[in-house]
């Protein structure tokens, strides 16, 4: 229980002393490739972390302690961040099927806004995906069978709307730009799905997902147009 105590002790003071800070980053991932992946993306539209559970063995009680003050050290860094500025990140996903290798394009979007986005596609599906943040091209994932189509955006250019088609894989993708423009790939058949941020003003940054012969799913996350571009 004093963990607890002291985490609102350091917090409150961090938010009392808080200065503006970038609303949103990543770090990691740290430790092996093994298990399943998961992600709480989508929990972080119910609030801050306020508690944390952790299941130890006798084995690991002396890492629990450093790891739960390792813990306090970033909850609380978090919260001074957000103590005077408005939460302007969102995600919408994932759509699609839950097969394939996981993707994230999240420390991509240090290297700009987004820029160009290829797609792959065939007569019935969106085999493959890559994205180009500032002048920096994420790696490419999906298969290798297919047309390639290419679309580059404009100078100051955002995507502010994503929807599409699924069944069992990825089969249309269109990206709706703050300048008018409709870019569509793939066919008009399967299950419809429709993605906006939650909050104004806000643009697609990055994209994740579940990609191997095909793109089996897609994630879309959204925050504030990057500053100095």
């Amino acid at each position: 229980m004093w963990t607890f105590m002291l985490l609102g002790l350091l917090c409150a003071s961090a938010s009392a002393s808080a200065i503006q800070a970038r609303s949103s980053s990543y770090s990691g991932e740290y430790g092996s490739g093994r298990g399943e992946p998961f992600s709480h993306a989508a929990l972080q539209l119910q609030g801050p972390i306020t508690a944390i559970r952790v299941r130890v063995d006798s084995f690991n009680i002396a890492g629990l302690t450093m790891w739960t003050f390792m813990l306090l050290g970033l909850l609380c860094a978090s919260a001074s961040a957000s103590a005077i500025q408005a939460r302007s990140s969102s995600y919408n996903g994932e759509y699609g099927s839950g097969g394939g290798e996981r993707f994230s394009h999240s420390g991509h979007q240090l290297e700009g806004p987004i820029t160009a986005i290829r797609v792959r596609v065939n007569s019935l599906y969106i085999v493959g995906l890559q994205v180009r943040y500032g002048k920096v091209w994420s790696d490419y994932v999906g298969g290798k069978l297919g047309d390639l189509e290419e679309i580059f955006l404009h100078p100051g250019e955002s995507v502010i709307q994503v929807s599409g088609k699924y069944k069992y894989y990825l089969r249309k993708l269109v990206f709706v730009t703050d300048k008018g423009r409709y870019l569509s790939f793939g066919k008009d058949t399967g299950t419809s799905f429709n993605a906006v941020p939650l909050h104004p003003n806000t643009v697609l940054r990055f994209i994740s997902g579940r990609a191997g012969l095909f793109i089996n799913a897609i994630g879309l996350h959204w925050d504030n147009y990057p500053r100095n571009c």
